[in-house]
């Protein structure tokens, strides 16, 4: 099936627990209470928007998979986890992960600065300086050869207005 774009909605894990001598590792910190409390409201609020990904890809980070495990009820979508979508993995990789899928519409879920840099790559040849917060969500319009243009992108709070 030939698509002309792919709709990709960015989603930025929520808030995780700072690192500790109870878990070292970076990819082991856990979502805190108040970060699975505000993704439940942005899970209602991405239901109300209708948005339904063919496609859910986590990073394989633990904040990122319970991000992810957290909303795919409310999109209705079983959770993949894509090693391109690890921090240390360059936007163009990521980049041609996702549009070889296929899709018409995917959700990735991830970190920063990597999603900011993988939206700035999908929109621009140059760097944008785009604010993702944890929670946030942005969707861009992604032709399959060329640059995407950035439809929006929405903070925890706008999106709580909407849930």
């Amino acid at each position: 099936m030939c698509h002309s774009s792919v709709e990709v909605y960015v989603f930025r894990h929520g808030k995780a627990a700072p690192p500790s001598f109870r878990t070292p590792s970076d990819h082991d910190r856990p979502l805190t209470d108040v970060g699975l409390r505000e993704l439940s409201r942005t899970g209602r609020a991405l239901r109300r928007m209708s948005i339904r990904p063919d496609t859910l890809a986590s990073s394989p980070l633990l904040r990122a998979v319970q991000t992810a495990e957290a909303i795919s009820g409310y999109v209705r979508a079983d959770v993949e986890i894509w090693e391109d979508l690890k921090p240390e993995i360059a936007p163009d990789e990521t980049l041609h992960t996702i549009r070889s899928t296929g899709a018409d519409s995917i959700m990735v879920v991830g970190h920063e600065p990597n999603l900011t840099s993988l939206i700035s790559h999908m929109i621009s040849d140059h760097a944008a300086t785009i604010s993702l917060k944890k929670g946030g969500l942005a969707c861009v319009r992604l032709p399959v050869l060329g640059r995407g243009a950035l439809r929006y992108i929405l903070t925890p709070k706008q999106m709580e207005m909407i849930s």
